[in-house]
Parts: C-alpha cells; sequence; structure tokens
C-alpha cells in the first residue's frame, strides 16, 4: 500500500531535473546540528557536490540560535549558491533558513536533505499536526513549496473516541465505525479530511470532528506539536 501510494505521489509531480548523484537519503552524506530530549536530534542531509559545510562543531545541544550550517547549489556545485542556517527558535522550535532567499525564513522541522536533484526536503513532527514532508525549490530568488497531491503521514494510532470511516470525502456513505482502543494507520491527508487504514487494511475518508488542539483529540498520533 506504502509503496504505491508513493509511486502515485512521484508520478503526480512535475517533471524532475536529472540529479547530480545521490537517489536517496542513504546516498547523502548527514551532520547532527542540534538534539533534544523532547523530540531527538535535528539532522541535515546533504551531498558533498553540491554543498559545502559551514559547522565546526556537528555536537551541539540544545537551543542553537542562527548557526551557518552549509553553503549548497540545488544542482551545479559554485552556481546559484545559498547559504543555509539553523535555528532551535525559543522553545524547541526547530527550523532552517535559506539566507536571503524570500519566503526562506523559519521552515520549520527536525530534518533537511539536499540531494542534488534540483530540490530541498524538510521533515519533522514540528509546529505541525504530523511528521510533514515538503518538498521545495527556488524560483527568482523564491522559495518555492512544490504541491504534491497529498501529504503522506504514514503514521499508526491509537482511536481515543470513537470514529467513522466513509467512502469519500463528502461524507454520507459510512464504510465502518472504529471503538475507543482501535488502531489504525493515517495514511495521508488531503486538506481537512484523512485517509485511514484500518487493522483489516480497509481504506476510509476520516474528518476530525472539531479543530485538533487541547483536549480535542481523536487519534493519539495526531496532534499539534509546538506553541
Amino acid at each position: 500500500m506504502k509503496k504505491f501510494l508513493l509511486l502515485f505521489i512521484s508520478l503526480s509531480l512535475i517533471t524532475l531535473p536529472l540529479p547530480v548523484s545521490a537517489s536517496s537519503i542513504s546516498d547523502l552524506e548527514k551532520i547532527e546540528v542540534d538534539n533534544f530530549k523532547s523530540i531527538g536530534p535535528v539532522t541535515f542531509y546533504y551531498n558533498s557536490k553540491t554543498c559545502r559545510l559551514l559547522m565546526e562543531d556537528i555536537s551541539i545541544i540544545d537551543y542553537v540560535q542562527d548557526t551557518s550550517v552549509a553553503e549548497c547549489s540545488l544542482l551545479d556545485k559554485g552556481k546559484d549558491l545559498f547559504k543555509i542556517e539553523y535555528s532551535s527558535g525559543p522553545s524547541v522550535d526547530p527550523s532552517f533558513t535559506l539566507v536571503g532567499l524570500y519566503g526562506g525564513r523559519d521552515l520549520n522541522g527536525t530534518d533537511m536533505a539536499i540531494p542534488g536533484d534540483g530540490f530541498f526536503y524538510i521533515w519533522g513532527h514540528t509546529n505541525s499536526l504530523f511528521n510533514k514532508r515538503r518538498m521545495y525549490t527556488i524560483r527568482n530568488n523564491r522559495v518555492a513549496e512544490i504541491q504534491t497531491p497529498y501529504y503522506y503521514v504514514g503514521q499508526e494510532s491509537e482511536v481515543l473516541g470513537q470514529i467513522s470511516l466513509y467512502r469519500s470525502r463528502n461524507m454520507e456513505e459510512q464504510i465502518i465505525s472504529i471503538p475507543k482502543g482501535g488502531k489504525v494507520e493515517i495514511v495521508l491527508k488531503d486538506g481537512s479530511y484523512y485517509l485511514l487504514q484500518t487493522s483489516m487494511d480497509i481504506l476510509g475518508w476520516w474528518k476530525p470532528a472539531k479543530p485538533i488542539g487541547p483536549g480535542s483529540r481523536e487519534l493519539k498520533s495526531l496532534y499539534y506539536a509546538g506553541d
């Protein structure tokens, strides 16, 4: 199921430029730029053919402010270079900034990757409802998010209160109810709707009854992490 969804999302994206070399996260080098007891390490993944590290100490712990991480280009080293800074924020709000680029400030996430394929990627469950994976590029000195058909979630969760799944997003034809204590996988997010998969591999659409916040959570792993 996951492989099918990822393939579908990949085929729905705009045509990608030819990568320099890295084809997956495992091909990239990495450094730890921060670490928190509550959320774990903050990691920067990079292609040494397109990025030059600027950090000297790769073991910085807790509350880092505006630290230069690397100087990179998205495709060819030495062309259209930009500098990346990292900040832990005032209260565990890790974010990356592309210095001097419009829209490039405070891109929240616990991980950033620049593989040399013309894009950069940020993910992590911080200032978001789930581990939000985003894809960006640079156009006319502006950081632009590539809008994919859905946000992939891929998180298992306990049901905190009975919920119902529906055949479509009009929420008219109910498929199944899942009782409190049941288990689901949150597959993807589409606007205000979530595609859930039951323990018996049944798929259905669900929409939170109320905006998710303190005292209003129907799925345990779906909550706002941040201020």
